[in-house]
């Protein structure tokens, strides 16, 4: 089975989904993996799009 991470906004409205647990990590936290130098486009703009301030929820789902 894959894993899935959604990372919900704040109104639980939208999410996007990830296959890599720390680019979901990253748009549900803002903060980089040790050891990671870039962070994924999508993750990023997530973040911009929804207040970057924020935490989000991630709901790690099997398919």
């Amino acid at each position: 089975m894959a894993k899935v991470y959604l990372v919900w906004n704040a109104s639980m409205t939208e999410c996007v989904g990830f296959t890599d647990i720390k680019d979901a990590q990253f748009a549900a936290t803002g903060a980089r993996a040790p050891g990671t130098f870039g962070v994924s486009t999508l993750a990023d703009e997530f973040r911009d799009m929804n207040d970057d301030e924020d935490d989000f929820t991630m709901v790690e789902i099997d398919l």
